[in-house]
């Protein structure tokens, strides 16, 4: 960004520069505004390095949703981030034996009330 992105964005009604940044997360706006009794223009300001910078977030709830689904399918699928594997795999592994054992109380339970007689 240089003086000149900042003069085309520029809103003398409202006395600041205007830009959006975003990534697949968030949102991010921008404003770049200065003393307007100091300098007389936003490049003069911007030469002399007294802008004053305001940011404005806005989070995309369906990116940076976490909910409990999301973080059992990354511990089972062995993904969960920033986690070594080793640690993940000793997380895993008492969840899949949960899981085995519901699943083998259930057929148990479930085997005698199929009986024909």
């Amino acid at each position: 960004m240089d003086a000149y992105d900042l003069m085309d964005n520029y809103n003398e009604d409202r006395e600041y520069a205007k830009f959006k940044v975003s990534c697949e997360h968030t949102q991010m706006t921008v404003f770049f505004s200065y003393n307007t009794t100091e300098y007389g223009s936003i490049k003069s300001a911007f030469e002399n390095q007294a802008l004053y910078v305001t940011c404005a977030m806005e989070f995309d709830d369906a990116n940076t949703g976490f909910n409990a689904w999301d973080l059992l399918s990354m511990i089972l699928f062995f993904q969960l981030p920033n986690v070594h594997p080793l640690i993940n795999f000793i997380i895993a592994i008492p969840l899949y034996a949960c899981i085995a054992y519901l699943i083998f109380i259930f057929i148990t339970k479930v085997i005698p009330l199929i009986g024909g007689s």
